[in-house]
């Protein structure tokens, strides 16, 4: 706080913003977001500051609950057998798991960001697409067969959502 006050005086900035953690009287932490301005005078002076301290102690503790629900999410995702891959609306693969990675015989950093459409991913088939279209469309699971040329993946389930179409092979 006091380095933001320091460049505001010197009027490398006019505002601030940031996070700050505070230890209530009885012990506990409250979160705040602290917002400070430098009132000036009509020469451009300072004056004064305003500051404004908003209490957003349950915005850090949901956040750091989705952090704990991503966290054992990617444990689950790490450890099952069954391929795993979520896919954006433009579907392009924002996600993928080991194996995967395996059964493709493909490393994640090359299928991050590519984009699945029917002949451009070797499991997509045209009904497997048409069934993911469908999910993806419809934001409803749906279930599907589809071939991968080294094994045949016999299921494929979806699971959709506002971002996008998540599906695992088996």
């Amino acid at each position: 706080n006091q380095d933001y006050m320091q460049r505001a005086l010197r009027g490398e900035i006019d505002t601030y913003h940031l996070e700050k953690r505070y230890l209530h009287r009885d012990g506990h932490v409250v979160w705040g977001h602290l917002s400070g301005s430098l009132v000036r005078d009509d020469d451009g002076a300072p004056r004064y500051f305003i500051s404004q301290i908003q209490d957003i102690t349950e915005r850090k503790a949901a956040e750091a609950n989705l952090a704990a629900a991503d966290q054992r999410t990617r444990q689950v995702l790490e450890s099952i057998t069954d391929g795993f891959l979520a896919l954006d609306q433009s579907w392009r693969i924002i996600d993928v798991n080991p194996a995967l990675e395996r059964m493709l015989g493909r490393e994640r950093d090359e299928l991050l960001g590519e984009v699945v459409c029917q002949g451009s991913f070797p499991v997509v088939s045209a009904s497997l697409f048409a069934a993911l279209s469908e999910a993806m469309s419809e934001r409803r699971p749906v279930s599907a067969e589809g071939h991968y040329p080294r094994r045949k993946v016999s299921r494929c389930f979806s699971e959709t959502s506002p971002s996008g179409s998540v599906q695992t092979w088996s």
